[in-house]
């Protein structure tokens, strides 16, 4: 019973508390013709801090005269990608079969493809403009929910109670 209880109490340790201090991070498109650059330093509170989720709203007004299907942006991010995660965003209006002018939407919601850890890189975005006319309108995001890295600590604490449940039963 006793192991159990170390058990338990080390994986609520772990998981608990993780949601509860979950922030969002959000990041700006860059306007058409525009790029940006930016570091993420060592001595950032982000880094080490992990993505779990990341929403995105685009929003595209295309001019009379311009074709959608030539809008292009990216937007690098400084994680360390998980296993089949992005580290970077790569937006074609043709892939989303936007044509000609008017306004257009994209969105991604709660989605893991770019879960990862923060950690000291440059990153930024650029949305070049060439043969498109138009803008990126308001209301246009990058938004991740991260959660502080478990602490050595916690994780010392699961892997006591996981391996004390295990011996209990050998």
């Amino acid at each position: 019973m006793h192991t159990t209880l170390i058990r338990f109490l080390s994986l609520a340790t772990v998981f608990a508390c993780a949601p509860a201090s979950a922030e969002v991070v959000r990041f700006e498109f860059a306007p058409v013709g525009q790029s940006r650059s930016y570091f993420l330093g060592s001595d950032d509170p982000l880094v080490g801090k992990r993505v779990v989720s990341t929403t995105i709203h685009l929003y595209v007004l295309s001019r009379p005269g311009s074709d959608a299907a030539n809008f292009f942006t990216d937007h690098s991010f400084p994680i360390e990608p998980d296993p089949g995660s992005e580290n970077a965003l790569v937006f074609y209006g043709s892939d989303e079969n936007w044509k000609g002018d008017g306004n257009f939407a994209w969105h991604l919601e709660d989605s893991p493809l770019f879960n990862g850890v923060f950690v000291p890189a440059r990153y930024g975005s650029e949305t070049p403009g060439f043969d498109f006319d138009g803008e990126i309108l308001e209301g246009s995001y990058i938004e991740m929910v991260v959660i502080p890295a478990p602490s050595v600590a916690s994780i010392g604490l699961a892997a006591t109670g996981l391996l004390a449940g295990r011996r209990r039963r050998a």
